[in-house]
């Protein structure tokens, strides 16, 4: 009678979680792998082009393997409000199952909130979060934070859609895109 109690006890435990959206249940990407990032190019709704020196402040720091660059929404000459965004093509369609956002390494008032969105054609945008809505982001944790996605089409383009943020600029380190084996 004790084991299965523990037993049921263990599936509701397991099944509450996987109720939840965010919810990376096992963090072993053994049956992941990193999308070849070489060639991709992404645009945003702005770049800090002059205030950042000659590496950062670019979308292109975004792919360079390297945390200590970043991409930068524009602050000098401007500031725009939020919302902010991405756009990533990834040149060639991929069935995404995590996307990896690094935070900034020496700030921390990036955005807070965010949307991740894929597109075959650019112009039709599919939210990947199941149940649609936000995803939360903690720009004071330097590490890699991995958002589970729904995976169910293959995308060719990737939209992080910035919507809140701790002040009206923000910033990213690097994007990362994990695909089944």
């Amino acid at each position: 009678m004790k084991k299965i109690f523990c037993y049921t006890s263990a599936l509701i435990l397991f099944l509450s979680a996987c109720n939840k959206p965010e919810a990376i249940l096992f963090n072993d990407r053994s049956t992941a792998g990193k999308a070849d990032r070489t060639g991709w190019t992404a645009t945003a709704s702005s770049e800090e082009l002059v205030g950042e020196g000659a590496t950062n402040g670019r979308t292109t720091a975004l792919f360079d393997g390297n945390y200590n660059t970043f991409w930068h929404s524009q602050w000098m000459g401007a500031s725009p409000a939020y919302p902010h965004w991405i756009i990533v093509d990834m040149k060639t369609a991929v069935k995404a199952i995590s996307i990896d956002l690094t935070a900034r390494q020496n700030n921390s008032n990036g955005m807070t909130k965010f949307t991740l969105e894929g597109s075959t054609d650019a112009t039709t945008w599919t939210n990947l979060k199941k149940g649609g809505g936000n995803f939360v982001f903690d720009p004071a944790n330097k590490a890699p934070q991995g958002y589970a996605v729904l995976s169910g089409n293959a995308i060719r383009y990737l939209r992080v859609m910035m919507t809140e943020g701790k002040t009206t600029s923000t910033h990213l380190a690097e994007i990362e895109v994990y695909t089944a084996k």
